[in-house]
């Protein structure tokens, strides 16, 4: 078995208590990270900790903050630099993904908003973090993406956008920090099982006067060519592996999670 050698290692996990966050956060807890948790729900955020930490005998703190509201990713910053003075070493940055729009049907708010979300949540936690990072010459730095970065999804401009950028920042940030034995990847799900993905299949049958099932069956034919949907913990696997020490000469890359979904060659 590889040993990643993520124990005790100070790891911060957002939007952890459901989906590819949670599937993230077990698969460290399993590692033996000592996990700070946040996500807007606080008491589907505590049942997530005391399973973790009953199960995996870990070590969990928990924050309840909303991603999107930049006062509450501040006082999230607070507590995670009060309770860890050394600084986060893995930072796992997990936002859920704007409502389905077209390019044109798109009001300017919804770019606004989309923005925040995306784009200036994981730079203001970045910015925070970072700098313990430098100082300890060690630091994981992880974006949850999309597949949709090298292949964009119909229907969902503002997550295409600014996911992409996301991609963009990533990029640039990991050859700045490179030398001072941080690493900054993107794992990029493709159609991986969660309600995330429920809603959307279900957006798109009401769209076609379908049935969500038939949506999804019609893709797993077409477009997967494994012949299935992903699960998280299958997704969860390569962050922690993108975390741990063997992953150390990886950084400044896009990793899809999508069974062979994409064709292109690069």
């Amino acid at each position: 078995m590889m040993d990643l050698h993520l124990k005790h290692k100070r790891c911060l996990v957002c939007a952890s208590t459901q989906g590819l966050g949670l599937a993230t956060a077990e698969t460290l807890a399993k590692e033996g990270a000592s996990l700070f948790l946040t996500a807007r729900n606080a008491e589907r955020l505590e049942a997530v900790a005391t399973h973790l930490r009953e199960t995996y005998n870990v070590a969990v703190t928990t924050f309840v903050c909303d991603l999107t509201n930049a006062a509450q990713r501040t006082k999230l910053i607070e507590a995670v630099q009060t309770h860890w003075a050394e600084g986060v070493e893995v930072l796992i940055h997990n936002v859920g993904g704007p409502a389905p729009s077209t390019a044109l049907s798109t009001q300017y708010t919804q770019w606004t908003n989309g923005f925040n979300q995306l784009v200036m949540s994981v730079i203001q936690l970045t910015t925070a973090f970072i700098p313990a990072m430098q100082t300890n010459c060690w630091g994981r730095i992880i974006f949850i993406t999309s597949s949709a970065v090298v292949e964009p999804v119909p229907n969902l401009a503002v997550s295409n956008t600014m996911r992409s950028a996301v991609t963009a920042y990533a990029k640039t940030l990991s050859t700045e920090v490179a030398m001072q034995g941080i690493t900054v990847n993107c794992v990029a799900p493709g159609y991986i099982a969660t309600d995330r993905l429920n809603q959307l299949f279900t957006h798109k049958a009401e769209a076609l006067n379908t049935t969500a099932e038939a949506v999804k069956n019609q893709l797993v034919e077409t477009e997967i060519p494994i012949g299935r949907l992903g699960t998280p913990e299958e997704f969860a696997a390569m962050v922690a592996f993108l975390c741990g020490q063997p992953a150390s000469y990886i950084t400044g890359q896009t990793i899809l999670v999508d069974g062979g979904k994409r064709r292109s060659v690069h």
